[in-house]
């Protein structure tokens, strides 16, 4: 906790954290940033299924490689990083789900990625 929590909320919000063992509701969770979303528990399997559905439907290689880079970013330099990004940008670049993207961008529709 001592080295994820000041990363995700800053070190003065890290701090009040542990002194006062706040206990925290969802919604100052999200204030904090340490969730992205809060939904009602009735909704709960429905948002769940919608973030799956959205996130499976789309470019699955070019996520991989923005997950790399972003859990990269807290390990490496800035320079190291963007290097990092630039090869990945170039390997998403050669993708047939780049391909798609961009011939449904022209064609103004929604691309159909099949993770290749």
């Amino acid at each position: 906790g001592s080295w994820f929590l000041p990363r995700l909320v800053g070190i003065e919000q890290a701090r009040r954290l542990y002194f006062t063992g706040e206990i925290l509701d969802a919604h100052r969770a999200k204030s904090l940033g340490l969730v992205s979303q809060v939904v009602d528990h009735d909704d709960l399997e429905k948002e769940t299924m919608a973030l799956a559905s959205h996130l499976a439907s789309g470019p699955t290689l070019a996520f991989a490689r923005m997950k790399e880079n972003l859990n990269r970013s807290a390990s490496v330099d800035l320079a190291t990083l963007l290097d990092q990004e630039a090869l990945n940008m170039i390997l998403s670049s050669t993708t047939q789900d780049h391909q798609e993207a961009a011939k449904a961008f022209v064609e103004k529709r929604k691309p159909a990625f099949i993770g290749q």
